[in-house]
């Protein structure tokens, strides 16, 4: 093959190159060998038509596409790359990845490779868990596992029926709802199936529930997604809403369920005559069943320590009616429920040192157990409220309040948004998305964290939102210490 060099040589050292000149000198080359002339060619095209477009191409009539990678359909593009091992987690934000750098870099091929990338992103479907990972994008489910094996640093796609919805406890056990039938993975005893453990995404069967075996076979062969209108995976028991009623499987069948033919299997929960459920509400040891029209709502699980809040400690064996309404359910342990419900927030089960510290059950000690849901007594009208086993935070529209296990009772001066740690000292997100970080080290100061260095994501959570009245003013709250007094009235201040 000829030199290149002498043509090289004829461009005016001291001038700008052009494209004029630079198609020029191509042209001025003479004919090199099959290979490198296609190159030429090649090169010489794009400077004159150019480059080939990957998006926003212009049809004359008649005119279709190439047959090219670039041409297919966003989601398909999207399962592609995929599947060649591309890393859609661009920002590393995902648990325990492993995957090379350069696996990111194939969704910069051409902008519609990092075109679909990002729409996959903002409609797509993303789920980190202690065990494995999980992306879900027009129909596709891809699954990555948290091991240590080499081949587990990339995604792996789910041989599936177009997926519709999937859901999950924590990564390990899943269902997903194609129109083909509801597939699943993971535990078998969550799943309704004898074996212990389900790799390959098996469809479920329902042999002791007759009715929605029959519903299922009557639905056409692409409309079997409408098998199921509610789904709720827990720790010991899964549960499925028909159109024909409400089916469980798990280790917690007797609570549900008197005379169950065969816990391994899907059964059937008996409801009472004309109860037309149409939402389950998850409290991890017990289920709200809910009835929209008329408004109605039954409730079975684990009533230790009277967390139902039904006014007894007695065992369940079916589900009964809930004298309450319940909206949504906060936990800050095994041994009590938070439920939200008109316009408060009602307690039961055993009282925690952290709620008796907070006043806001004032006729209840440490220890004791609150088998009648109380309304809690907030000095103030609510618009958020978090709990968990170290602590109790409450918004109003200009402070949180907030009482912690470690760091005692303190107010902030504005509505905290999210809860988490940074450098083991607790963060509060506020109104603006901007971090700060309480400091009681040194007379109790907040310090606003720099853009980029808020809290690891794993440790987020959110101050839900709530609309509570106020209930009782702070003079009324139980006698506390002069120094919790002190620590209540002062406004932390920004340092």
């Amino acid at each position: 093959m000829r030199s290149m060099r002498p043509y090289m040589n004829r461009i005016d050292g001291e001038a700008e190159p052009t494209a004029t000149k630079l198609l020029a000198m191509l042209r001025a080359i003479p004919l090199l060998k099959p290979n490198a002339q296609r190159l030429l060619d090649r090169a010489r095209s794009i400077l004159t038509d150019g480059p080939q477009l990957s998006m926003n191409v212009e049809l004359t009539e008649g005119q279709e596409l190439p047959t090219a990678m670039h041409t297919l359909l966003q989601g398909t593009l999207w399962a592609v790359m995929m599947a060649s091992g591309a890393n859609p987690d661009l920002l590393d934000q995902e648990k325990q990845q492993k995957a090379s750098n350069a696996s990111k870099q194939l969704w910069f091929l051409c902008k519609k490779t990092f075109f679909t990338h990002t729409v996959a992103e903002m409609d797509g479907r993303h789920s980190s868990h202690q065990t494995c990972s999980t992306r879900q994008y027009s129909g596709r489910v891809f699954i990555r596992s948290h091991s240590y094996r080499p081949k587990d640093c990339y995604y792996t796609q789910l041989r599936l029926p177009p997926v519709m919805e999937h859901f999950t406890y924590d990564g390990s056990t899943c269902i997903y709802v194609t129109p083909r039938g509801i597939y699943g993975t993971g535990s078998g005893t969550l799943l309704g199936m004898l074996s212990s453990v389900i790799r390959v995404p098996t469809r479920l069967t329902f042999q002791a529930c007759p009715r929605v075996t029959e519903f299922e076979a009557g639905l056409p062969v692409w409309h079997k997604n409408e098998l199921v209108t509610d789904v709720t995976i827990g720790r010991f028991d899964t549960f499925l809403l028909t159109p024909v009623g409400l089916v469980m499987v798990g280790r917690t069948v007797s609570q549900y369920i008197e005379d169950a033919v065969d816990s391994r299997v899907f059964n059937t929960v008996p409801c009472p005559q004309g109860f037309v459920p149409d939402q389950i509400i998850s409290g991890g040891s017990f289920k709200i069943v809910t009835q929209t029209d008329p408004f109605r709502q039954l409730i079975s699980g684990d009533n230790y320590d009277g967390r139902l809040g039904l006014g007894h400690c007695g065992s369940m064996s079916g589900l009964v009616d809930l004298p309450f309404r319940v909206y949504d359910i906060y936990h800050s342990s095994y041994q009590d429920n938070y439920f939200i419900s008109d316009r408060q927030i009602l307690f039961a089960g055993e009282v925690s040192g952290i709620l008796e510290k907070s006043g806001l059950l004032p006729s209840h000690e440490c220890g004791g157990k609150c088998i009648t849901a109380t309304p809690l007594c907030f000095p103030t009208a609510v618009i958020r409220f978090y709990v968990d086993f170290n602590r109790i935070c409450w918004s109003s529209i200009s402070e949180t309040t907030c009482v912690d296990r470690h760091c005692g009772v303190f107010t902030l001066p504005f509505e905290a948004i999210e809860f988490s740690y940074r450098d083991s000292k607790p963060c509060f997100m506020d109104s603006s998305g901007g971090w700060v970080t309480v400091s009681l080290e040194e007379g109790a100061e907040l310090r606003r964290l720099p853009d980029g260095e808020g809290p690891n994501d794993e440790f987020k959570r959110q101050v839900r939102r709530v609309s509570v009245d106020e209930s009782a003013s702070v003079e009324s709250l139980p006698e506390t210490s002069e120094l919790e007094r002190a620590f209540i009235r002062n406004r932390i201040t920004f340092c």
